[in-house]
């Protein structure tokens, strides 16, 4: 089942809080970014068809923020 905009917000949000102490988890590179890349893949997979665009770009604007690479397909 999908989640609401507000539920994706709400979990791009935390996710974005944590990305500091996810950092400190996984000091190495790859092993960080694989872990990150694995939380945002799953916000993405959580949406809608319809709200596919949307949190699209909610994710680039995280991504972008915390100097991250978009997830990967």
């Amino acid at each position: 089942m999908y989640k609401s905009r507000n539920q994706l917000r709400l979990e791009l949000i935390l996710l974005n809080a944590s990305i500091d102490a996810l950092r400190l988890r996984h000091p190495t590179g790859p092993d960080f970014i694989r872990h990150a890349d694995g939380a945002f893949s799953h916000v993405l997979s959580e949406a809608a068809p319809e709200d596919e665009d949307w949190i699209i770009g909610a994710v680039d604007g995280v991504c972008t923020r915390q100097g991250l690479p978009y997830p990967s397909p």
